[in-house]
């Protein structure tokens, strides 16, 4: 169930001096809007309240660009993208309703001013993909002078810091460079004239900051996106077949070096392949002599890694890769295979996700001082039933 961020009470804890900040070592700079990641092991991110950045919070990750890794993420692997979209649409696809809230006239024109002023309909999706990305949902809610909730506004985890106690947040549209940092307090439920941040954690909350589900993964989901910009790379810089030119003689000028250059350079690439390359020489001794260099065999290689990458991808995300149009090598499966893998995937994952989103958009409504109960519409992508099989005892 999602819960409010640091609404458990305790002791405060003690100030821990500053350590210096840990060796660079394995990660690379940031460079907007995307990073320039590789190195280091992208599943495990280095955070400790002990750890902290300018006006106090907490650093998400060695550099403090985690979530910004993990929207990467998102858009750099075609398998984990596609399996965020699959979950967020299995999820809230099938639309909400409000039911048990006000009949009166006035009733319904609260409700619905809510809905609009929300967008509730792209709010539901927008927080279900965050939940989804970053394990966590962020609103900053602002109170009129009653304390009663008055607008909410979706912050996404990549924009977000806070202290060890989570009681003092940092909004920045790019930490890489800690420019316009703005500060807010935890959100108070009813107190007049609040503005604050309150926040929904959706992992099993053991660090200062949200693990998504699939972290363990993060590591192939950047081998699959980057699969692809390998064969890219590859096809645009040879040569068809792969050749070395060894020239008897150095260019007599830089006009003669370019000359050479521009003939090799139009020869690459995949729209080339199997072009033929002319040189003139006064004297066959001065013409080049071309070597055709042995082509690597290790593509072998890269189709087991492809096929690992897509299973681990899956596993960590808890679906059948049959579900993504995935077929296993020495499976043949069928529609039966297809149904049995999606009623089991929705009753462990779908489900579940559905009622915290649910609990989620509630105790807004309950800040909102909305009455009635936020229920999303049962969904299936196939269109199979859900059987609860209860045990005789």
């Amino acid at each position: 169930m999602a819960s409010f961020l640091g609404f458990n009470f305790g002791g405060k804890k003690e100030t821990v001096q500053t350590p210096p900040a840990p060796s660079n070592d394995g990660y690379f700079n940031f460079t907007s809007p995307f990073l320039n990641v590789g190195k280091g092991n992208l599943s495990l991110p280095y955070i400790s309240p002990a750890y902290t950045g300018v006006g106090g919070y907490v650093r998400y990750g060695q550099d403090n660009l985690f979530p910004n890794l993990l929207r990467q993420l998102y858009h750099t692997s075609p398998l984990h993208s596609s399996i965020v979209n699959y979950i967020n649409n299995a999820t809230i696809g099938g639309g909400y309703e409000i039911i048990n809230g006000k009949t009166d006239g006035k009733g319904k024109v609260e409700q619905y001013k809510f809905e609009k002023t929300l967008e509730l309909s792209k709010l539901v999706k927008k927080i279900t993909k965050d939940a989804l990305v970053f394990g966590a949902i962020n609103m900053l809610i602002k109170n009129d002078k009653n304390g009663v909730a008055v607008s909410a506004k979706r912050i996404p985890m990549d924009e977000l810091r806070w202290d060890e106690e989570a009681t003092k947040y940092t909004y920045c549209k790019d930490f890489s460079r800690n420019i316009g940092l703005k500060y807010y307090d935890k959100y108070q439920i009813g107190k007049p004239n609040a503005e604050g941040i309150l926040t929904f954690r959706f992992d099993d909350g053991d660090s200062t900051y949200p693990m998504p589900s699939y972290a363990s993964a993060n590591n192939w989901i950047f081998l699959d996106g980057e699969a692809s910009f390998l064969h890219k790379s590859n096809i645009l810089n040879s040569i068809f077949p792969s050749t070395v030119f060894k020239f008897p003689k150095k260019p007599a000028s830089d006009e003669e070096l370019q000359a050479y250059k521009q003939t090799l350079e139009s020869a690459k690439g995949a729209q080339q392949a199997g072009r033929a390359i002319a040189f003139f020489e006064n004297g066959a001794e001065l013409l080049p002599t071309i070597e055709t260099i042995a082509t690597s065999d290790n593509d072998g290689l890269f189709l087991q890694t492809d096929e690992r990458t897509d299973s681990k991808i899956c596993q960590a995300w808890a679906i059948d890769p049959i579900l993504m149009g995935i077929r296993v090598s020495g499976k043949l499966g069928s529609g039966s295979d297809i149904k049995q893998s999606y009623i089991i995937f929705e009753k462990n994952v779908i489900m579940p996700l559905r009622g915290e989103i649910e609990d989620v958009v509630n105790q807004i409504m309950t800040i909102f001082m909305i009455p009635g109960e936020f229920k999303i519409n049962n969904y299936q992508i196939i269109g199979e039933v859900i059987v609860d099989v209860t045990e005789n005892k």
